[in-house]
């Protein structure tokens, strides 16, 4: 009997495994798309010479465009939306560029991981996660990311310029997809 009903938990966990995936599926759908006029103006004006190596559609909250583009020689990832607005940026940094209290937070998170990229993170805007509604913001928060690496783990973690975590590293075996 405790077999069949460890059997019969297993596949009810399974099934909702399953179901979850396909709602977070649902939740952020991703499709290679060309990007609208306005979304590629966006960023030609707002990086000057900007060179746009691929855009794809996204559906979050609201509809919008990841744009990956090189500028000044550095990787930037942009969510656009269609009529052009500017949601954040990030852009891959050297440590040089991460400020003093930002780059300690990470070593002291990081627990001796090494470290494979920064990213410097400018969110310009917010999005009402009920009403959809864009507010963009008078001063853009910046904030680092550091893509963490030990043994046949990864993780992520991010920072404030102040130092303060606001996402705590969560391991994972590198097999797994990042989120």
């Amino acid at each position: 009997m405790s077999k069949l009903f460890s059997g019969v938990s297993g596949l009810a966990a399974a099934i909702l495994l399953l179901a979850g995936c396909t709602h977070h599926h649902r939740e952020s759908e991703e499709s290679s798309a060309p990007a609208p006029a306005a979304v590629t103006s966006a960023i030609t004006s707002a990086y000057p010479g900007a060179q746009i190596t691929a855009t794809h559609s996204e559906k979050e909250e609201i509809d919008l465009f990841e744009v990956s583009f090189t500028a000044d020689g550095k990787k930037h990832d942009a969510d656009v939306t269609p009529d052009g607005t500017i949601l954040s940026v990030e852009e891959t940094v050297g440590e040089s560029d991460v400020p003093a209290a930002a780059l300690s937070a990470i070593r002291n998170a990081a627990q001796g991981a090494s470290v494979r990229r920064y990213e410097k993170a400018t969110k310009m805007a917010n999005v009402d996660k009920t009403t959809h509604a864009i507010t963009r913001l008078s001063t853009p928060q910046v904030s680092y990311e550091a893509a963490l690496a030990r043994d046949d783990m990864h993780a992520e973690v991010a920072v404030d310029a102040d130092g303060t975590v606001t996402e705590q590293p969560k391991w994972k075996k590198r097999s797994e997809k990042e989120d």
